[in-house]
């Protein structure tokens, strides 16, 4: 395994946290002299630290001075840095708002004119720039030859009764036929080469691979003629297809055919042939314009095989293929007997892992190296059905996992966070490779489009903090000029453009962002238990799953207990039997890299490779602490020797003394209302937490911290600065509930600091007589600790008393609705705070802008109260009090410190709700392009409600 050429970056970020009981100063940093850099850059983040997005440019339909105009757009907001992405017009799109924009051609000189004035006038304004390769995903295009064209091996099974003479026509047996249920057979086409690679007649039941009807792969003949003997029988057909899908959504020029991803001359001639075309179009090296080129979703349609494969395997694994091919590409193994099915798992392993082999080979290093050539980097979603989420992502430069917003099949008036199941293994891969540059695909909407508030972005980074992942690559920025009208030409999501009524809180928001980038790009993130999953089980069982969303987790508690140690306490890491093969050990603990663990938790592991159970062995001897939920290794992987083997890894881990390898029982699957594919919801409960618990008590594993109660909606991460300070983040992505525990942190000195990321101030923290804190987090509250300080010891300030909306007595509001799309602005008088979006005035209901509220109230003195909390709000917020700015709030419960500006006596207060589109979209029946996304949703909340979520709620 190789470390990657890689450069550190960025980070992620999250938001403040209300301390009630802690005492806060409200001064200068606390900082040594020698520490002012980290501080200053946490006060003002280099560029590269802020928010990027995916622009997509939609048809190619592009010009250099409205290109300019929205870099503009979105330097204002806080986003420094942009991917260039080609892709077809949305087809929603009506044709008569194209017209006046001119299509360019992918790699054509005028698009490479576009790109170059684009790429440098992003520079000089601090930018950072990177590209797609090609168009669309995944990479292909018009001029590629058939014999570089992206290739599968396809399972065709039919039924036949005997006896019977069977002579039939090879269309009569729908090879065509295509998953209509499945995405990724959508842009499937019929290939331009095809061959017959196996005919295999088997009596269903049977103990054995069947009756092989033809010598060797051929041309696939018009009709098949075979005899069919008594019984049931199955028909397996085996067709190799070359230049069987396309590019989706491809831009002219780079749309068609998909490169063979597994051979690394056919990506390498792509990648050269793309590198002479650009270097042409603009006039200048890759360098000088782009930091990286990115690619985008391993979407190949399950591509499984290239030329030579055959014979590739035969030679790495000891036996030919083809007597196997067709029943391992057939995963229903339960109509197997038991033998069999053995078998031919063993074989589905060796076919599944050799072809991740290859995949790794020939195209995340190939890509890599040949960016490295160019001087940029290689920026990938190296996973798919194709990689290891974890070794793909120790292959690349900047590996990158993704984060979605889906809607709630329960409620669909909500939004729920998905930080994909990848991401773990995303976030472990580039630790173990030394990689501090992890960025992800932020905010994915393909579905509540319009919906999204900043209050999502806060929850989703959090979430995807926590992972280690650090730096948001938006999704997405759409050219569209403003000629085009409103909403304009909308490929996917969130809609990030002007025109969105919270789009001058998203400064506010990448601030956040940036400052967190900056804090997690001087550390390393402690992790100290190590995970391995049954990846073998899983290849030998259900095949090549797609990431980030496979089709089954296996076993379910693969992904989500790695959050479960988090919220117990604990940092861990993902490994793989590579890395522990790899890995050494020394003083009772667990070593890969600069990565050092106490303990490695084994999650329903029953394969391994014969080195991997030696290991293991030598791992406990050494004095590493293992553990085992549910079954421990029993078997080897693979079918070559495979009882000779069994034998030995049997016997290997029977030699681990118990006190070494601890043991724990499976844990019980949690009752959901949600339908099984409902993504986005979590997908575990306390039972896992207490596992977790138990797991690192029992081991001896290093705490990261200690909670006094543990919640399902609170987590932490913890960060060793370069300096040798500690960082803490905590998070309470509870959208409805306020948390409070008390926590002590071990391992830590001097004294202690809040750095607040919302504003970049730097408070000191007196800490309890027993060295720990108290959290109290609103919903969607998160904090950073920093312990290390100079020990100074400063006058502190008590925060004040805190007073809800509701205790203030106001009996009347005046409301004011400014419309985002130029409508007429218009007031209502209400008594009380309501929904709008449940309101019976289609004006108020469909609204989307800025509400102004406004309202008058009494206080008995000036100080009766420090601080104001608005409760709940359905948009981002600015306040004013008497005429005096309180600030802004773009999430949670908008808490305002109003000491010097409350008044005794009358008071005015002014709250201004900037709302989403959803409501408003959704009202225009006559807009395809609203219409597209919104036609299927109820009415989304919206306004500001006041209530308060209470501690447990």
């Amino acid at each position: 395994m190789k470390l990657k050429r890689c450069s550190r970056l960025s980070s992620f970020s999250f938001a403040r946290l209300f301390l009630g009981s802690i005492l806060l100063f409200a001064g200068t940093s606390l900082l040594p002299a020698g520490d002012r850099t980290l501080e200053e850059s946490f006060r003002k983040p280099a560029p590269v630290d802020h928010p990027f997005t995916r622009w997509w440019w939609n048809g190619n339909r592009v010009n250099t001075a409205e290109a300019i105009r929205q870099l503009d757009v979105m330097r204002e907001a806080g986003i420094m840095g942009v991917e260039i992405n080609s892709i077809a017009m949305p087809h929603v799109v009506p044709t008569e708002s194209l017209s006046e924009f001119p299509q360019l051609h992918w790699m054509s000189p005028e698009w490479g004119q576009v790109v170059r004035e684009v790429c440098e006038a992003a520079h000089a304004r601090g930018m950072t720039t990177d590209i797609i390769m090609g168009s669309g995903w995944p990479f292909g295009g018009e001029f590629l030859p058939v014999s570089d064209q992206i290739q599968r091996v396809r399972l065709v099974k039919r039924a036949f009764t005997g006896p019977a003479e069977i002579d039939v026509a090879l269309e009569e047996l729908h090879l065509d036929e295509q998953d209509g249920t499945n995405h990724e057979s959508a842009w499937d086409i019929v290939p331009p080469h095809r061959e017959l690679l196996s005919l295999r007649l088997r009596r269903n039941g049977a103990n054995d691979l069947g009756t092989e009807l033809i010598d060797g792969p051929t041309a696939l003949p018009e009709r098949l003629s075979f005899t069919v003997p008594s019984g049931e029988h199955t028909l397996y057909i085996v067709a190799m297809e070359q230049g069987f899908t396309e590019v989706k959504h491809g831009a002219p020029g780079a749309a068609g055919p998909i490169v063979d991803h597994y051979n690394p001359a056919a990506v390498r001639r792509y990648l050269d042939h793309g590198s002479a075309a650009f270097e042409k179009a603009t006039g200048r090296k890759w360098a000088d314009l782009v930091r990286a080129v990115f690619v985008d979703s391993l979407e190949l349609s399950r591509s499984n095989w290239t030329t030579g494969f055959a014979q590739t395997f035969a030679a790495a694994r000891g036996y030919n293929l083809e007597p196997y091919l067709p029943l391992l590409l057939d995963l229903s193994d339960d109509d197997l007997p038991p033998d069999l099915a053995d078998t031919v798992q063993r074989a589905r392993y060796d076919f599944s892992q050799l072809l991740v082999d290859t995949f790794e080979k020939g195209f995340l290093r190939t890509f890599d190296d040949w960016a490295h050539e160019h001087g940029i980097q290689a920026r990938a979603q190296a996973y798919g059905r194709e990689t290891d989420p974890l070794h793909g992502s120790m292959n690349v430069a900047l590996p990158e996992g993704e984060t979605w917003l889906w809607n709630d099949s329960l409620n669909n008036r909500d939004i729920l966070v998905d930080s994909t199941v990848v991401n773990s293994y995303v976030g472990s891969g580039a630790r173990l490779s030394g990689q501090r540059r992890v960025s992800f695909e932020a905010m994915t909407n393909a579905v509540p489009a319009f919906r999204e508030t900043l209050a999502d972005f806060k929850q989703a980074l959090d979430q995807t903090l926590l992972d280690g992942i650090s730096h948001p690559i938006l999704h997405g920025f759409n050219y569209t000029p403003l000629e085009a009208g409103f909403p304009g030409w909308v490929r996917f999501g969130c809609y990030l453009n002007e025109r969105t009524p919270w789009w001058p809180h998203m400064v506010h928001f990448s601030d956040y962002a940036a400052r967190m980038n900056t804090l997690l790009q001087a550390g390393e993130i402690e992790t100290r238990i190590a995970l391995l999953g049954p990846r073998a089980d899983e290849l030998a069982r259900l095949g090549m799953l797609y990431q980030p969303f496979p089709e089954t987790r296996y076993p379910w508690y693969r992904y989500a207990i790695a959050e479960a140690f988090r919220q117990a306490g604990y940092g861990v890491d993902y490994v793989s039997e590579r890395v522990l093969q790899e890995a050494v050990r020394r003083d009772g603990q667990l070593h890969f890299g600069q990565r050092t663990y106490d303990t490695l938790v084994l999650l329903d592991v029953q394969s391994v490779q014969l080195a991997t159970a030696q290991k293991l062995r030598s791992l406990a001897e050494g004095g590493v602490t293992l553990a085992a939920i549910g079954q421990v290794p029993h078997r080897h992987s693979g079918l070559k020797d495979a009882a000779e083997r069994d034998q030995a890894v049997r016997a290997i881990m029977a030699d681990i003394a118990p006190e070494r390898l601890l043991r724990f029982a499976a844990p019980t699957k949690p009752a959901s209302p949600y339908p099984a594919d409902q993504r986005g919801v979590a997908d575990h409960d306390q039972e896992l937490i207490d596992l977790a618990a138990a797991i690192g008590q029992a081991t001896g594993a290093n705490p990261s911290v200690m909670f006094a109660e543990t919640d399902i909606d609170l987590s932490h991460l913890r960060i060793k600065l370069d300096d040798g300070r500690d960082a803490l983040f905590f998070a309470n992505y509870s959208r409805e509930r306020s948390l409070e525990t008390h926590v002590q942190v071990p391992r830590v000195s001097g004294s202690a600091a809040r750095w607040d990321a919302t504003t970049g101030e730097v408070h000191s923290l007196v800490p309890r007589p027993d060295g720990g804190v108290e959290l109290h987090l609103r919903p969607l509250e998160s904090t950073v600790l920093v312990w290390g300080g100079s020990g100074e010891n400063p006058s502190v300030k008590r925060v004040g008393e805190v007073r809800d909306l509701a205790q203030l007595d106001i009996t009347s509001w005046n409301l004011e609705f400014r419309p985002v799309a130029g409508g007429q602005v218009f007031t209502l008088q209400n008594p009380s705070l309501f929904d709008l979006s449940l309101s019976e005035d289609p004006r108020i209901a469909s609204f989307a802008g800025d509400v102004v509220y406004r309202a008058n109230f009494t206080a008995d003195q000036a100080d009766a109260f420090d601080r104001l909390n608005l409760g709940r709000v359905h948009g981002s917020v600015a306040a004013r009090l008497n005429g005096q700015p309180l600030g802004d709030s773009w999430y949670g419960e908008p808490e305002f410190d109003v000491a010097g500006k409350l008044r005794s006596g009358s008071n005015t207060l002014e709250v201004t709700v900037s709302t989403h589109l959803a409501n408003y979209m959704h009202a225009q029946k006559d807009d395809p392009v609203a219409q597209r996304w919104t036609f299927w949703y109820s009415p989304i909340p919206a306004g500001l409600l006041g209530l308060k979520a209470d501690p447990g709620e």
